[in-house]
């Protein structure tokens, strides 16, 4: 459930052109220069695309893929595995890495669309995991604080993160991120029980479970306020 800095690997597909009947669309497949896999996670209204790719399972380095197909690959310094999540029409990229020197250590970053990376780290915790980004609210996402609890912060363009917890809980998750600020994610409580949860803009938390659920988990959340999961 809790992961640090994770990629997962896929052939990359485009889908330049969605048309109706379905079957008319058509693909182009694309990876950066050197890469065995290629895993892209988020695209802006540009068509510009971000993601992480890797030649050696091992290490994973971050990509911009422009309109116009040219690619250029980008790590924040000392990063081993680099892990974009959003993309702005901007060019602004959100996401974060794990450290070469130590494995245990992650670390947010914002790449700037002229090349320059700014990292942060929630609760000077080194262990900060960026899973939710929206262009205008900032980013999301969780770290551990001193106690070992884990907690959820929000960390807009400019400015301080603001971390945050539901009162009670073991872990608190921030998954994804809209345009108002509204954050959706996951907490367990002390009786390890997993719920999920919307935070306010505001600061003021909705716990949720669907009828009969056991284990709830909620991973998306557009800008009018309905929320997927699982």
């Amino acid at each position: 459930m809790i992961r640090t800095a994770t990629f997962r690997f896929s052939l990359a597909l485009l889908a330049l052109c969605i048309a109706v009947p379905a079957q008319a669309a058509t693909f182009t497949a694309f990876d950066p220069a050197g890469a065995t896999s290629t895993t892209p996670t988020s695209i802006a209204a540009s068509g510009a695309i971000t993601g992480s790719w890797s030649a050696d399972m091992k290490t994973a380095h971050g990509f911009l893929r422009q309109p116009d197909g040219t690619i250029v690959s980008f790590d924040p310094e000392g990063s081993a595995v680099t892990v974009p999540v959003g993309i702005d029409d901007k060019g602004r990229i959100w996401g974060s890495y794990t450290a070469a020197a130590d494995r245990d250590l992650t670390y947010g970053f914002v790449r700037n669309a002229d090349g320059k990376i700014t990292i942060f780290d929630v609760g000077h915790s080194g262990t900060t995991d960026v899973t939710g980004f929206d262009a205008q609210a900032g980013a999301t996402g969780y770290y551990y604080d001193r106690q070992g609890h884990v907690r959820g912060f929000v960390k807009p363009l400019h400015g301080k993160a603001r971390t945050f917890a539901l009162s009670g809980a073991y872990y608190t998750l921030g998954y994804a991120i809209n345009d108002s600020g509204a954050i959706i994610g996951q907490y367990v409580d002390d009786d390890f029980d997993v719920h999920a949860f919307l935070r306010a803009p505001d600061g003021s938390f909705t716990p949720f479970d669907p009828p009969q659920s056991v284990e709830t988990s909620a991973s998306s959340i557009n800008g009018a306020g309905p929320i997927t999961g699982d």
